[in-house]
């Protein structure tokens, strides 16, 4: 910045940030801790479990499903923003997450992701929900390429120690 625009920014209460603190930032909001998600040791979780797990710790177990499956945790999103809960990558590919505990999912989870995607750049979006998933949301989501896992996927998934196949 010149000299000029700094003493300007002092006079009207302006906060400026160069790129460095912008990196910084940035860094500081990609940080999260590691899920402490259950007492439950992580091979004994089941279905059941997860519909008694609140919306925070599905998507906390999630991140650690995915993990586990060998992909990076880029970021867990902690806002109630309504959009991703989860970036997550494997193979140089980035995938947003919307975990949703509902008890029939609607188009709504569906609009949310494909918009956050947008914004965040991914190359693909998961719609993950403990519960069954409406004829119209599964039919905007094909249209739209979002990958849907409902109660029965997400159960092989818990079950199976491979890779997820997406």
């Amino acid at each position: 910045f010149t000299e000029d625009v700094i003493n300007l920014a002092e006079k009207v209460n302006i906060i400026l940030w160069d790129q460095n603190k912008l990196k910084q930032k940035a860094l500081e909001v990609k940080r999260y801790s590691e899920p402490h998600i259950t007492t439950l040791p992580f091979e004994n979780i089941s279905i059941t479990e997860i519909d008694n797990m609140t919306d925070t710790e599905f998507k906390y177990y999630t991140a650690e499903l995915f993990k586990r499956k060998g992909y990076h945790i880029k970021e867990i999103i902690n806002s109630h923003n309504k959009g991703i809960d989860l970036i997550v990558e494997k193979n140089s590919l980035t995938f947003g997450i919307k975990t949703v505990k509902e008890d029939i999912i609607n188009t709504d989870p569906i609009k949310e992701i494909i918009t956050s995607s947008l914004n965040y750049h991914l190359d693909n979006s998961i719609v993950i929900t403990n519960k069954s998933i409406a004829k119209d949301a599964i039919i905007l989501a094909n249209a739209c390429k979002v990958i849907l896992w409902d109660r029965e996927y997400l159960n092989e998934q818990i079950k199976k120690e491979e890779d997820i196949k997406i």
